[in-house]
């Protein structure tokens, strides 16, 4: 009997040992835990598709280091330079300025019939101008102070190295050159046409015509 009271006692006083060094374990673990979930989200990398002002930007453009959403304008801040977009007064769209940051020249784009910043290229800033289907791009030299190149296009705009490519509206007279529509636009009726793929390099500064056309759908 004796013998079985020391073991119950010796059972009683581990459980109390050892309940203080489970419970002190634990707020270690929960401690641990929650400094690895702020670890988690101070290391989260940035959603370029959530930054203010993403949905406009063109593929493969520049990378803007912040932006700023105001009411009526939104600020891109790159290394080089500060784009602020201010909201046109008359019209739809924005008037455009950007500053060079190294030479302090001034350039501003849109104050007539006003544009939209597609983004910037190495010292080249991409302008969208209109409201419908077709469209105008143009490209102005920060470095020059004008404009450089304007083309009509449809559809988007994408940067592949140092090349913009784009689509852009034309007529097929050569029966012989004529793309073959898919059954969707087969079967329309009307509003069906070409386009053609351009490229406009930024090392040359000039259109190539590709010579490779696609059935495209017109409003």
């Amino acid at each position: 009997m004796k013998y079985l009271n020391t073991i119950t006692i010796a059972i009683v006083l581990f459980s109390c040992q050892t309940e203080p060094l489970k419970i002190e374990q634990d707020k270690k673990d929960s401690l641990i835990k929650t400094v690895e979930a702020e670890t988690i989200i101070k290391e989260k990398p940035v959603d370029e598709s959530t930054r203010c002002g993403a949905e406009s930007i063109i593929e493969n453009s520049d990378k803007y280091y912040d932006c700023e959403d105001y009411e009526d304008s939104i600020v891109f801040y790159y290394d080089n330079y500060v784009v602020n977009t201010q909201q046109h007064q008359e019209y739809n769209g924005y008037v455009v300025s950007v500053t060079d940051k190294v030479t302090n020249s001034y350039l501003e784009i849109g104050t007539e019939e006003s544009c939209f910043f597609m983004g910037m290229f190495k010292q080249y800033i991409i302008i969208d101008e209109g409201t419908g289907q077709m469209r105008t791009v143009k490209i102005y030299d920060s470095n020059r102070q004008e404009m450089i190149f304007s083309s009509s296009y449809v559809g988007e705009l994408i940067i592949k190295e140092n090349e913009l490519f784009f689509n852009d509206q034309i007529e097929i007279t050569d029966t012989a050159l004529i793309p073959e529509c898919s059954k969707e636009l087969q079967g329309m009726e009307y509003g069906i046409g070409y386009i053609e793929n351009l490229i406009y390099s930024f090392t040359q500064q000039e259109l190539s015509r590709t010579g490779n056309y696609e059935c495209c759908y017109f409003e």
